[in-house]
């Protein structure tokens, strides 16, 4: 499914946001609100926003459907997989994107739109810097999302402008990083970044920066459902193992 607000590109688009959802009615419309305040900036004509979500069974595809705010915003749904995944869903953004850079979020996060003009000033100052990170603060909730819980503010510790080591679902990316490595793997299950982390180190071509600017905040909707907590700790050690295969062959 696709629907977009100008099918005619009168500008560049510099920014292509893909953004992954599976069942995020409660937190949707405020990812992609926090993406429209570009629409108060220089940047305003400059990006799109791609959704593609694995099969919603609540409101997430009605509630993007219905959005307004932003001209050029699509939205794919995979109807039928083998497995559904965040890798999969970023692999078809990826070939969706028409943008100079890429910028991965789940549909849980909220997005500084602040954080870009800093991220391109790393892009700009060194050709090989081939993705770039911030700070990601980590706000807890209960299950309707009506009570704030906790803050886990700066969860990768971030102070100054370094090489990392590792990133999460929320990274800015170089394209021609991206088409140079062949992006994210479909096939994997789970820890799909650093499977794909080790494929750009070994071709040592560009190297991931972190920034001590605030990029996202993660909403997470805290389940104390222990067979959800055993299926996904079952699913990110299938992932892990996978990404552990792929870096000895």
């Amino acid at each position: 499914m696709l629907r977009g607000g100008n099918n005619i590109m009168q500008e560049k688009i510099l920014f292509s946001f893909v953004i992954i959802s599976k069942n995020e009615e409660l937190n949707i419309i405020e990812c992609i609100d926090s993406i429209s305040e570009l629409n108060n900036t220089k940047y305003k004509d400059n990006y799109e926003v791609i959704i593609v979500d694995s099969n919603s069974c609540d409101n997430t595809r009605e509630k993007v459907i219905n959005y307004n705010k932003i001209k050029l915003i699509s939205l794919y749904n995979i109807k039928t997989s083998t497995q559904y995944s965040a890798a999969l869903g970023r692999y078809i953004g990826t070939q969706k994107a028409s943008g100079e850079y890429i910028i991965f979020l789940d549909g849980d996060m909220k997005f500084d739109v602040n954080f870009l003009s800093e991220a391109l000033n790393v892009f700009m100052s060194c050709k090989s810097v081939g993705g770039v990170i911030g700070i990601r603060n980590d706000l807890y909730y209960n299950l309707d999302k009506s009570n704030l819980i906790a803050i886990k503010e700066n969860v990768y510790n971030i102070t100054i402008k370094k090489e990392c080591t590792h990133f999460g679902g929320a990274i800015m990316f170089k394209r021609e990083l991206l088409n140079l490595v062949g992006g994210y793997d479909p096939n994997i299950l789970a820890s799909e970044e650093p499977e794909l982390y080790l494929r750009i180190k070994s071709h040592n071509s560009f190297k991931i920066y972190e920034i001590p600017t605030h990029m996202i905040d993660h909403n997470i909707l805290k389940n104390e459902n222990v067979s959800l907590f055993k299926s996904i700790i079952s699913k990110r050690s299938i992932g892990l193992g996978q990404t552990f295969y792929k870096s000895i062959l």
